[in-house]
């Protein structure tokens, strides 16, 4: 009895003692897991959010440094320099096709002034004595007719010059000149123009575009003038080196052509007054094409213009004027 009464005993104490050592495993593993996943997970979780608080910082800096790009859109905005092209046209010249255009859009002030000096001195070596005088007596009629047109062009032009306020002075002495009979009277009227540009001058009136000139002897001195720009010059260094006076002669050819326009009646056909018009703002055009492209020495451009200006000229002269003619 106390045998079994033992193994009772044993057996009691054993299944307990197993009991207390599972429950005690289970209690101990349970424990040392929950304080591992509660420390991993804090860990990572600190980290992402320190990360994620440090991110927003450097986003948002791109941001205020992104705003440049709004300026550089100003940029090409700024885009209205091409407006400015319709300047750099009025510097080429732009150039009016109606009668009463100012004398800057065919004729440069001071292209014409330049020349005024050139025409006295031919004017003062053809009077140089009586025996020379009438040797030049044809040139002188066609370059005192001319100078009537350039001073009445710069007395009347919208820049100006120092022959402005003498241009009337100018007008009369030169028309006096043109009107000589004689040495006396011609060696005379030499002086008195050049005392008159020289601003010494008195007398004069009205300055306007009307019939100022004799027709026959201006478009006399055309050819004269047109012919001293020679086309292989239009090029390269002779065109720089020519360029000033092949300016000056050009926008002669324009104020000649200005001045011819009151002149249709004493054309061979005075009924066709518009197409006369027409052909004298045609061939004004042309001069002052040629002038521009001397100006920029364009020698290809100003080529054409003279080719322009010559046939503008042939044209005229088949309906104005038949008889044969030198033309430029």
């Amino acid at each position: 009895m106390k045998v079994v009464i033992w193994l009772r005993w044993l057996t009691t104490t054993m299944v307990a003692i197993g009991l207390l050592a599972a429950m005690t495993g289970v209690f101990s593993g349970c424990s040392s897991e929950e304080p591992k996943a509660p420390s991993a997970k804090p860990k990572p979780e600190k980290k992402d959010a320190k990360a994620s608080k440090e991110k927003p910082a450097p986003d948002e800096k791109p941001a205020p440094d992104e705003k440049p790009a709004p300026d550089e859109k100003a940029a090409p905005a700024e885009k209205p320099a091409p407006a400015e092209k319709p300047a750099a046209k009025a510097e080429t010249g732009t150039i009016d096709a109606s009668p009463t255009a100012k004398v800057s859009t065919y004729a440069p002030a001071e292209d014409l002034a330049a020349q005024v000096p050139e025409y006295l001195k031919d004017l003062a070596d053809a009077v140089v004595d009586e025996e020379t005088y009438k040797d030049e007596e044809g040139k002188i009629a066609k370059y005192s007719n001319t100078m009537i047109v350039i001073a009445l062009a710069l007395g009347l032009h919208d820049q100006e010059t120092k022959y402005q306020a003498a241009a009337p002075a100018m007008v009369k002495a030169a028309q006096e000149l043109a009107a000589a009979k004689d040495f006396a009277a011609a060696n005379k009227a030499v002086e008195a123009l050049q005392a008159a540009a020289d601003g010494q001058g008195a007398g004069g009136g009205e300055l306007k575009w009307e019939k100022v000139a004799s027709l026959e002897e201006l478009m006399k001195a055309v050819p004269l003038i047109s012919n001293k720009i020679r086309e292989r010059s239009l090029s390269g260094s002779r065109l720089e080196k020519k360029a000033k006076d092949y300016a000056g002669y050009s926008a002669v050819l324009a104020v000649i052509a200005q001045a011819a326009l009151p002149h249709a009646d004493e054309t061979e056909a005075p009924k066709e007054l518009e197409k006369w018009q027409q052909l004298c703002i045609q061939m004004r055009t042309d001069a002052a094409t040629l002038n521009a492209k001397i100006r920029v020495q364009d020698g290809e451009a100003a080529a054409e213009a003279l080719g322009a200006l010559k046939q503008t000229c042939d044209d005229c002269h088949a309906v104005f004027h038949k008889e044969e003619l030198e033309t430029p």
